[in-house]
């Protein structure tokens, strides 16, 4: 007959599985936490990382165009995707930003006081 323990030992390990179900959730919460996004009168610095830490700046010289995008779930959490068009072809994309219509807005008013 088997004791409590033995029948214990043989049971799979519920946390392999856990972190395979919760991991990327989790990882892509401490992504968008370790963010930090500036605006300045010149340029938006972006900082993301987690471990690395990587920064990216822009002046607003070189934006040409800013596209908001929401998918249903950024719709009900009041999340989107900032797209920075810039000259040299390649956009910055700040994903997932809270308030993205407010930081959108608080881009093109910086780039329309800034004088030419």
């Amino acid at each position: 007959m088997l004791t409590q323990t033995q029948k214990e030992g043989n049971a799979p390990s519920k946390m392999p599985i856990a972190l395979i179900f919760f991991g990327p959730f989790v990882y892509r919460w401490l992504q968008n936490k370790t963010k930090k996004y500036m605006i300045t009168t010149q340029r938006v610095y972006i900082e993301e990382g987690i471990i690395s830490k990587k920064m990216n700046e822009i002046s607003f010289d070189k934006i040409n165009d800013l596209v908001l995008s929401q998918n249903i779930i950024q719709r009900l959490v009041g999340s989107g995707n900032i797209l920075i068009l810039t000259a040299s072809g390649k956009p910055t994309v700040i994903k997932d930003i809270e308030q993205p219509h407010e930081f959108k807005s608080a881009i093109s008013d910086m780039i329309q006081k800034k004088p030419k």
